[in-house]
């Protein structure tokens, strides 16, 4: 519905975006999340018009630094473990 948020072509516009800022005579790293926010706004077009263009570039920090998905498989695997002969086990996700 916003664009594929595994979109390779922005990740990479923001990663250039983050080095080019970096190198001896850019403006440095950012220093606070707004100035970060607005480096990856600037580098991601409009088609990211519905919803902010650094949204998809904080929830992936987050998935990563937090290992969302390797304690989804965890807490898939435990569940699994711990299931009885014949049982359910239910995964609920969000999307906002």
């Amino acid at each position: 519905e916003y664009s594929d948020p595994s979109d390779p072509h922005a990740a990479r516009r923001v990663a250039d975006a983050i080095c080019l800022a970096r190198l001896p005579g850019g403006p440095g790293a950012p220093k606070t999340t707004k100035e970060f926010s607005d480096l990856v706004a600037s580098c991601r077009g409009y088609e990211y018009q519905a919803m902010h263009a650094a949204k998809a570039t904080f929830q992936a920090l987050r998935i990563h630094l937090n290992d969302e998905f390797g304690q989804l498989r965890g807490g898939v695997a435990a569940s699994l473990d711990m299931l009885k002969p014949n049982g359910r086990v239910g995964v609920l996700t969000w999307k906002h």
